[in-house]
């Protein structure tokens, strides 16, 4: 090859590097971000038996959930107040279950975030086997608020739920 058709090739080489590199969220955290638990239950009035994750991102939505996941309380919490533009709210439910050994735990203060992927540290609780546990049904879940600044999807449970766009 002739320098000519190197320097050519150098070129284009290095706009397709710059250009690839523009393209990449600069606003990406990585690392730890932390999560406020704002309600966590036994009791989240839910009839599907499988674990469920869903993202919230406005108040109607909020409202919602809220009141189903409060529905068994005689005395229901008040809705806490949440910024939707900074934050988004993430409902982890266990599902249905025949008995009170069943739980979700929040297991640390912070999640994880890489390449825009937060993974919640939540453990789902079973019974042990040889133990007795009150045979009353169940359906645990945690409601968590996360910073929504660049975050695309989050994880718990296995299951992965896309974050809508501010």
């Amino acid at each position: 090859m002739s320098s000519q058709s190197n320097r050519y090739w150098g070129i284009a080489l290095l706009s397709t590097l710059v250009f690839c590199g523009c393209m990449l969220p600069l606003n990406a955290p990585t690392g730890e971000i932390p999560i406020a638990l704002l309600h966590n239950s036994y009791s989240c009035e839910t009839s599907d038996e499988e674990a469920k994750l869903t993202v919230i991102s406005d108040q109607n939505t909020y409202e919602g959930l809220w009141r189903r996941i409060n529905r068994s309380s005689l005395m229901p919490p008040s809705i806490p107040g949440t910024n939707f533009k900074r934050y988004v709210l993430v409902l982890v439910e266990l599902g249905r279950r025949n008995n009170a050994g069943y739980g979700l735990i929040l297991s640390a203060s912070d999640a994880t975030i890489n390449s825009g992927e937060v993974t919640l540290p939540v453990t789902a609780i079973t019974p042990q086997s040889e133990t007795f546990t009150p045979q009353v049904m169940v359906s645990p879940c945690l409601l968590v608020q996360i910073n929504r600044q660049g975050v695309d999807t989050v994880n718990a449970l296995g299951i992965t739920r896309q974050v809508a766009p501010n």
